[in-house]
This record gives C-alpha cells, sequence and structure tokens, in this order.
C-alpha cells in the first residue's frame, strides 16, 4: 500500500470560515421573510425563542408538523442572512438535535449536528422549505447537481436512520469545496447501515471505516456528466489526462448479502501533476469475494450459475489484489503504464507494463463527437490509437 494518512479536521476547517457580513437590520429582516424564518407559522416552522440582529440569528425549539409527519430542531443559527438580488441566502447556517419522522413510511432521521455553508440562494431557499415541510425533502434530494442548487461546504455527524425496511449509521461525512481553485475534499467515517425488506429473506449489511478524497476536482467532469448522465461524446478528454484528485484512501469496507460478500481493508491512490504530466498510483489490499450457495431454487439464476462457476473452479472465495501507476503525458499523447500487477490468489499473478498512443489525437477528430451515434466514425477515431510494448 501507499501509506497515505486520511485527511485531518484542518484540511476542511477552511471550508467553514465565513468572514462577518455587513447587514442592515431591514434586510436580515427581508431576507428572514423571504426564507420564512421571520416569524413563527402554522403552516411552516414554529419556534419557542429567537435572538439577534443584522444578518445573525439563533432560534431554540423549532418545530413543524403536517399531515406527513414532522420535523424538530433542538436549535439553529444562521450568519449573515442577506439579500442575493431579489432571493435571499446565507453564508452558513448550523443546526442541532435534529429530527425528522415521516409518517407515510415510517421513517426517522435523527442528525446530531449539521452545518451548510455558501450556499446559493435556491439551495438555502430550498433548505429551510424541507425543514418546515416533509414533502420538500423529496424535492431537495432531486435538485441535487442543478447548476442553481449549490453549497461551499457541509457537514454532518451522528446521522441515523431507522425504517421497517433499513436502518442505519454515519458518524460523520465533511464535504468542502474551495471557492477559487473549485477544488473540493470529503471524508465519510462509520458507514454502518443494513437493509432487509419486509416478507423476504433478502439482506443486505455494509460497513466503511473511512473514505476520503482531497483536491477532487469535479469541475473536468461538468462537461461529461450532467443531469441526463453520460456526455454524448464517449472520446471526452474528461479526467484522461487532468490530475482529478491528490489523494484517494478508502479503509475496511465490509459488505455482505444473501447472494454474496465482498471486504478489504483498504484502497488508496495519490496523483501528482508536473506540466502536461500526470502520474497516478494506486494501490488495493486483498479484495475477497465470496459468491454464497444459493438457498433453494428460487434464488437468481445468476447466483446460482456465479456459485457454481466458483465451485468448478474450486474456490471457496476469491481474493484479488492490484496496484499501478499510471503516467500521463499530454505532449507525447501517451499513456504509460508501469509496474502493473494483478494477481488472484492461488489462481494467477499477472504482472504488465504498456504504452497506449494517440488518444488524444482520436479525441480531436472530427468524427469523435459522432463516435456514441455512428459505430463506422467510432471506428474511424480509433485508427488514430496504439498499443505499445
Amino acid at each position: 500500500m501507499l501509506g497515505l494518512t486520511a485527511p485531518g479536521d484542518e484540511v476542511f476547517a477552511r471550508h467553514f470560515n465565513v468572514p462577518e457580513r455587513s447587514v442592515s437590520e431591514s434586510e436580515g429582516e427581508q431576507a428572514l421573510a423571504a426564507l420564512g424564518l421571520l416569524n413563527p407559522s402554522k403552516e411552516g416552522l414554529n419556534w419557542a425563542a429567537k435572538d439577534g440582529a443584522t444578518g445573525n440569528y439563533s432560534y431554540n425549539n423549532l418545530s413543524a408538523e403536517s399531515d406527513e409527519g414532522m420535523v424538530t430542531v433542538s436549535a439553529a443559527k444562521l450568519y449573515g442572512a442577506h439579500m442575493d438580488g431579489e432571493t435571499a441566502s446565507f453564508d452558513r447556517a448550523d443546526f442541532e438535535g435534529v429530527k425528522i419522522y415521516n409518517e407515510d413510511e415510517d421513517v426517522t432521521m435523527t442528525v446530531d449536528a449539521l452545518s451548510v455553508v455558501r450556499p446559493s440562494p435556491a439551495m438555502a431557499k430550498s433548505i429551510v422549505a424541507a425543514l418546515s415541510e416533509l414533502s420538500e425533502i423529496d424535492e431537495l434530494d432531486k435538485s441535487f447537481g442543478n447548476e442553481d442548487m449549490s453549497f461551499g461546504a457541509m457537514a454532518l455527524n451522528n446521522v441515523e436512520i431507522e425504517s421497517p425496511e433499513a436502518n442505519g449509521t454515519i458518524d460523520s461525512l465533511v464535504w468542502g469545496k474551495d471557492a477559487e481553485t473549485k477544488l473540493s475534499d470529503m471524508k465519510l467515517e462509520g458507514l454502518n447501515f443494513k437493509i432487509a425488506p419486509k416478507n423476504e429473506d433478502d439482506y443486505g449489511t455494509m460497513t466503511l471505516k473511512q473514505v476520503s478524497v482531497t483536491e477532487l476536482n469535479t469541475e473536468l467532469y461538468k462537461s461529461h456528466f450532467g443531469a441526463t448522465g453520460l456526455s454524448q461524446n464517449p472520446f471526452s478528454s474528461v479526467g484522461l489526462w487532468g490530475k482529478t484528485f491528490d489523494t484517494f484512501k478508502l479503509e475496511e469496507l465490509d459488505f455482505d448479502s444473501t447472494a454474496f460478500s465482498f471486504k478489504t481493508k483498504g484502497i488508496e491512490g495519490k496523483a501528482k501533476q508536473k506540466g502536461q504530466v500526470t502520474t497516478i498510483v494506486q494501490a488495493t489490499e486483498p479484495m475477497i469475494v465470496k459468491i454464497k450457495e444459493p438457498k433453494d431454487a428460487g434464488s437468481s439464476f445468476q447466483q446460482r450459475q456465479a456459485y457454481e462457476a466458483f465451485a468448478e473452479l474450486g474456490f471457496d472465495e476469491m481474493v484479488f489484489q492490484s496496484s499501478q501507476t499510471s503516467v500521463m503525458d499530454i505532449g507525447k499523447d501517451l499513456i504509460d503504464v508501469k509496474e502493473g500487477s494483478f494477481t488472484l490468489k492461488d489462481g494467477f499473478d499477472i504482472s504488465y507494463n504498456y504504452q497506449f498512443g494517440g488518444a488524444d489525437t482520436a479525441m480531436k477528430t472530427p468524427n469523435a463527437a459522432a463516435g456514441s451515434r455512428n459505430q463506422d466514425a467510432a471506428m474511424d477515431a480509433l485508427k488514430t490509437m496504439t498499443l505499445n510494448d
């Protein structure tokens, strides 16, 4: 492995620092009114106490109730509530003791602490609306990824979800994006979930100690991925040459179900860029896959087929491990993969090195953009590519 360490709190602290904003009392109240936080409402949020002025406000014992269920919040603080043109927003909001109960689906979610920093006006309005009306939570979820629904950072602590079909906890989740560099940092810790549908024997559990990524360049993917999925150009150079992240580290992932199980102690990756050359090193701890024996004839055909294939090869489980270094030189239009290793314990041990050339040239051919819609055009674009060594 590469010996990487997960990012510490200091990496994320800068994402949550917001400068003090000068807001007049009238502008602050105008922003609160637009957000539905100026006065308690029977149709929206109520609270036991409210304090503050000039853009900074605190609330105690907030609640909202409807036919669908109830939302309660022990305390909330808004910093820099202001008007952004004709719409309202805030610089940061901290919520404590959040509990959401959906009566229709019998789902309860609790969050010890939630912080949101630099939301767009549309996001700020949607967050408050979701706390005021349960139906707005679904709308908020559907809107993620839209250009006008953005925020600079978010942190969740001690999340718990309980329902008849799924239960789970997350110790913490933090994500932040640098306003200048547009690079993001993310860390999730202590994931533990179990899905067990009603009246079914099937189940699925997943535990994850930690996963983190630093300096993730999401901007490179905007033209390639959108609300409808992949772009129409499969030859897009997104992520091929540029450095898309600095470090990636996953620790102790364990998935188990009635059909198969998968676990690994870790996966790591490190990227560096110098001029036109990007170098990515990646490695995995052993990844253990086990196909379980079908319980009865009602099991899926795919599960029975996979189990029989495992048994024919003499495996109770398969243990994979891999590592490689990729050097991508856009100046030479060359991808050099070296020190490659892919092994299956008691099965095979493959070492490989190769060079792949002409990818950038292919992406710039007139036919490349038509590749996903015309097979002949795709083949013409591929003619410029070479596989060496």
